[in-house]
């Protein structure tokens, strides 16, 4: 693996900045080469193994990566070994043959235990700089692009102009499992635990905007009170990357 990946080099900037670590970097998310694809379906299906033993629920996210792209990599996401078994289906030699690395990654999505994702977006109005998160429960933060009224996860979307101000709710869409109550006091909780963040995303958000970014958004995940930083976007990544 000598050339980086684009997308690691985005994830290796937020360590730059305290955001994450090298280390948490490598625990979290597994790397593979595309000629390595035997020790990729032996490393994850030896992971679901281990995790179905307990009764939480969790989500393997399979991701293809091209060294030259860092957005809009296709993933595939993995529940069980039934959805394991499958895989080989959709990874065909041709297919895999247009990526240069396998990555897998795992998150927390069991009901039973507090497991929230989400996006912080600052983007300029005429106006003012205003803040935008849109969080979900129990799922992927990917899901936020096709989150619909008949989504079966709970969704909240808000707005504040600045830090240290309280966020007003512009939309809720609750579960079977939680209601909009639940939704309400859960997500004002997190967004202490963003607050608690707020010099190293400040730091972060106003290197990228030496680039001339307008649009930032940071993904973020919080697990029984952990908060741990995914991944990042703007409105012109290769300023950064290239």
């Amino acid at each position: 693996m000598q050339t980086l990946p684009l997308k690691w080099k985005k994830y290796l900037m937020m360590a730059e900045y305290n955001l994450t670590t090298i280390e948490n970097l490598e625990k979290q998310i597994f790397r593979f080469s595309i000629d390595k694809i035997a020790d990729f379906y032996y490393a994850l299906k030896k992971e679901i193994i281990h995790y179905e033993k307990y009764l939480y629920k969790n989500l393997f996210v399979v991701k293809l990566v091209k060294n030259d792209a860092y957005f809009m990599l296709p993933n595939i996401r993995v529940h069980n070994l039934n959805e394991f078994n499958d895989l080989s289906n959709k990874l065909t030699n041709n297919y895999l043959s247009l990526f240069d690395e396998i990555w897998f990654c795992k998150t927390l999505i069991d009901d039973s235990v507090f497991s929230v994702a989400g996006r912080f977006c600052v983007y300029e109005t005429n106006r003012y700089s205003a803040q935008l998160v849109e969080q979900l429960w129990n799922r992927s933060p990917r899901l936020i692009e096709i989150m619909s009224n008949k989504s079966d996860f709970a969704y909240v979307r808000a707005e504040r102009i600045e830090w240290g101000r309280r966020y007003k709710i512009l939309e809720i869409h609750p579960s079977d499992e939680i209601n909009d109550e639940k939704i309400k006091t859960q997500f004002y909780y997190s967004m202490l635990e963003l607050e608690r963040n707020r010099e190293k995303i400040e730091l972060f958000i106003l290197h990228l905007r030496s680039f001339g970014l307008e649009i930032i958004s940071i993904e973020y995940k919080i697990i029984n009170g952990f908060i741990s930083f995914i991944d990042w976007d703007t409105n012109n990544d290769s300023l950064v990357l290239r």
